[in-house]
């Protein structure tokens, strides 16, 4: 009897254990090639559990400072959307992409390939090219031609249509590309650029400089690739400037190719140009990350510095954080609000104690201040030694529990319950 009972219980833990609901990992950071390899400088904070610091080959984009990136308190691997906070991971077509930073929440689009680069996803732009005409009306609907002209009739388009003119011969290798069987032109300029048709590089779109950044024989003006890196314009950090590694070491939206205003870092978990941190500029400090979380909840607050350490030592801040507004009835106050920090090389700064966190209790908004102090001597501009900023929290209602969850993991909870249930039902049976 004993050894019936006891094969029930196996069966019924097994049955449990392989129906417990375990949530799908998705490409997440690690699947589309952002993340690297530990850093060898620390930085996850005192206890265990801190973040990992990774280094890559660049600090923008493609460079994750944590397993978390957006600090939603889903890890990077299982996270739809790494670099936009979404706790709740909503995926509403399907695609792998949370709605959140899904530029066609409901329409299937795992590439989310966006062609005029207007933040809707071509699966659901109804104007894909932004010339003003519907993609269902439009001759050529990937390159923007307002003017609809189609000289041959034959419903493409003249700035989509390797032969114009219908004649049998490619535009490339027609003497007289708008006049079928002619040899020798007249000397038209159908877009008055000053150009006639048969040299002009871009015949309906007006370039009288006729400037070919990548020599391909169509000028910028009409190329939807000025540069020939294979990423359409709108998309192309750098669209006169070949990089299609799209490389932006300090975040600002502008690639290294073409950076001309110098390194400025725009922080990854707060992510606003007035953020921006030029080590070349006194002393600065921005804390992240700006999130909205549940009542319960904790979040992990973080400091970044314009003031770069080496490998091997860092340049120490002290800090201090402190809740300066909260809704009515709180009194909720930062956990280990005080301490030191050493920054990386990518400028976020670790705590050298723990790390300090919030636990907001009531929903409503909260505003934290955070300052700074460097411990020795400032060799940029000697007279700034402190720096201060704010940080805003928008709390909404709900038990969120630990924000430090990780995704994938069975919640612990469920085990208790479990292995109690069937110490009971052992019992029972003996």
């Amino acid at each position: 009897m004993r050894k019936t009972g006891f094969f029930s219980v196996n069966l019924v833990a097994a049955v449990l254990l392989t129906t417990l609901p375990v949530l799908a990992q998705t490409d997440g950071e690690c699947g589309t090639g952002f993340c690297g390899t530990p850093k060898n400088n620390g930085g996850g904070g005192g206890g265990g559990g801190g973040a990992i610091l990774v280094n890559n080959t660049d600090i923008g984009r493609t460079y994750s400072t944590s397993d978390d990136f957006d600090g939603d308190g889903i890890v990077d691997d299982f996270d739809n959307c790494p670099f936009r906070p979404n706790r709740d991971q909503a995926d509403s077509d399907g695609d792998g992409v949370g709605d959140v930073c899904d530029n066609c929440p409901h329409a299937a689009n795992a590439d989310q390939a966006d062609n005029d680069g207007d933040g809707i996803g071509d699966v659901c732009d109804d104007d894909m090219d932004n010339d003003g005409v519907p993609n269902r009306v439009d001759n050529c609907p990937t390159i923007p031609n307002q003017a609809q002209k189609d000289t041959d009739g034959d419903g493409k388009g003249d700035v989509c249509d390797d032969d114009i003119d219908g004649d049998g011969i490619l535009n490339k290798d027609d003497p007289c590309p708008f006049d079928a069987n002619v040899t020798t032109c007249s000397g038209g300029d159908t877009d008055d650029d000053g150009v006639p048709d048969a040299i002009d590089n871009c015949p309906l779109a007006a370039n009288p400089d006729q400037k070919d950044t990548d020599g391909n024989g169509l000028g910028d003006r009409c190329d939807p690739d000025a540069d020939g890196d294979g990423i359409a314009n709108g998309n192309d950090n750098c669209p006169l400037v070949a990089n299609p590694d799209q490389k932006d070491s300090d975040n600002d939206g502008m690639g290294d190719a073409c950076d001309t205003d110098g390194f400025c870092l725009v922080v990854p978990k707060n992510p606003d140009r007035n953020n921006c941190l030029d080590p070349n500029s006194p002393f600065q400090i921005v804390g992240a990350p700006r999130v909205t979380a549940h009542a319960g909840e904790t979040i992990n607050l973080s400091l970044w510095s314009n003031r770069k350490g080496t490998l091997a030592q860092g340049i120490n801040i002290k800090y201090s954080w402190f809740v300066t507004g909260q809704p009515e009835g709180s009194k909720d106050t930062v956990r280990s609000p005080t301490g030191t920090a050493s920054c990386s090389d990518s400028y976020e700064c670790a705590p050298t104690g723990t790390a300090p966190a919030l636990v907001p209790s009531t929903p409503g908004e909260y505003t934290l201040t955070l300052t700074g102090d460097l411990a020795q001597p400032d060799t940029i501009e000697p007279s700034v030694m402190h720096a201060e900023t704010t940080l805003t929290v928008t709390v909404t209602p709900g038990s969120g529990g630990s924000g430090c969850a990780i995704a994938g993991q069975r919640p612990a909870g469920l085990f208790v319950i479990l292995g109690l249930a069937l110490v009971t039902l052992w019992r029972r049976r003996r």
